[in-house]
């Protein structure tokens, strides 16, 4: 979080599949609002190549991206800082 401007970055991980959701938070002047925007929905593959994700199969554990259909097995579920 950005003191000064109380604007900060967050990405959340779904440890079952990979999905990572990243997201802007924003603390409005007096410290009683937070505003919440959606930034970026991707995967990290185990070759450590980042996809954003179009459409998601949880019953068939299949990922569907701008490139290709990948597995919810290919997915990297390391975190990364």
């Amino acid at each position: 979080m950005d003191e000064i401007f109380r604007v900060g970055e967050t990405v959340l991980l779904h440890k079952a599949s990979g999905l990572r959701v990243e997201y802007i938070t924003s603390e409005s002047y007096f410290g009683d609002e937070y505003r919440y925007r959606l930034k970026d929905i991707f995967i990290i593959t185990k070759e450590g190549e980042k996809l954003q994700v179009r459409e998601t199969d949880f019953n068939h554990k299949i990922f569907t991206t701008p490139k290709k259909r990948i597995s919810f097995s290919e997915v990297s579920l390391k975190i990364i800082s």
